[in-house]
């Protein structure tokens, strides 16, 4: 089972602070409250706007209701090739910007990846496009509950516009109320941590 836990400072810091990280996070079991036990680590490659990192996948393991659990920093989606701020990056560009699906993909180039398929790119759109209303009635009820006054964006929930648009809200009005810098936790680190496991984006 996979636990995104906050990691603020980026992917170039978890190379540094990955094992205090680890060390800092809770041994006891989320589902029974039993003391867990270390259950070694995995190497996962994840690729950035202009590079590719090897990062440490730390597991713990629970006697109690024989659970094995991968904690994984909030900058990247379980199971996820690429960094939550690059796909963000791209989506935005296609969604809020206007730009077509093969330019907002082209700029990507990576030591033998010369582009991110078109058919991937795809994918990412159409999965957003399957939970966009379910997640912005869970934004708009953050949203509300952060500022109950707060104007929102207008548009249909369905879109995926108005999905950037009260995500970006949300991440700024998150950020200044609990002043974590905006820079260190992304829209869909933040998204990924605060969503239900069915509607991670």
């Amino acid at each position: 089972m996979s636990i995104i836990v906050t990691f603020l400072g980026g992917i170039s810091q978890y190379l540094i602070d990955a094992k205090q990280w680890f060390d800092e996070i809770t041994n006891r079991c989320p589902h029974c409250e039993a003391k867990t036990h270390r259950h070694g680590q995995y190497l996962r490659t994840v690729w950035s706007e202009l590079s590719a990192f090897q990062i440490s996948i730390f597991r713990r393991y629970c006697p109690s209701c024989t659970r094995t659990f991968s904690y994984i920093p909030s900058f990247i989606k379980p199971y996820a090739r690429f960094l939550n701020s690059y796909r963000f990056h791209r989506i935005g560009c296609h969604v809020l910007e206007q730009v077509s699906i093969n330019k907002a993909i082209r700029s990507f180039s990576v030591a033998s990846i010369t582009s991110i398929s078109t058919t991937t790119f795809r994918r990412w759109l159409k999965r957003l496009r399957g939970i966009a209303s379910d997640v912005n009635k869970h934004l708009i009820k953050r949203l509300l509950e952060l500022q109950p006054n707060l104007p929102l964006p207008s548009g249909r929930v369905t879109d995926l516009f108005f999905l950037l648009q009260t995500a970006l809200k949300f991440h700024l009005r998150f950020c200044e109320i609990s002043g974590v810098s905006a820079d260190s936790l992304g829209v869909f680190d933040l998204l990924n941590l605060e969503l239900p496991t069915t509607l991670r984006v």
